[in-house]
């Protein structure tokens, strides 16, 4: 996953035996950075997912439970109750 310059400078550390531990050790602080930044991106993603996953959740519970309650009177309910499942059914969310 590292970048081709990263990756020459890698192979150039661990091959060249006059390089300096102190050139060694701010590599590895620098690789060690990227990795925890890439671990706070993923988790933060994560988190987003679950809020998105537990929203959606809701709404079909919602959804179901018009769903019923317009079986009750659909002379009335059932023509706008169809417009808001098309939008439901049309937006980005409802995948």
């Amino acid at each position: 996953m590292l970048s081709e310059a990263d990756r020459v400078i890698v192979l150039s550390l661990t091959t060249d035996p006059d390089s300096s531990s102190i050139d060694r050790k701010r590599l590895a602080d620098d690789i060690g950075e990227k990795i925890q930044a890439a671990f706070k991106e993923l988790e933060h993603d994560n988190r987003f997912r679950r809020i998105i996953d537990k929203t959606l959740s809701v709404l079909q519970k919602f959804a179901s439970a018009v769903d019923v309650a317009v079986s009750f009177d659909p002379a009335h309910a059932a023509l706008p109750w169809a417009a808001v499942r098309a939008v439901l059914g049309v937006s980005p969310l409802a995948e």
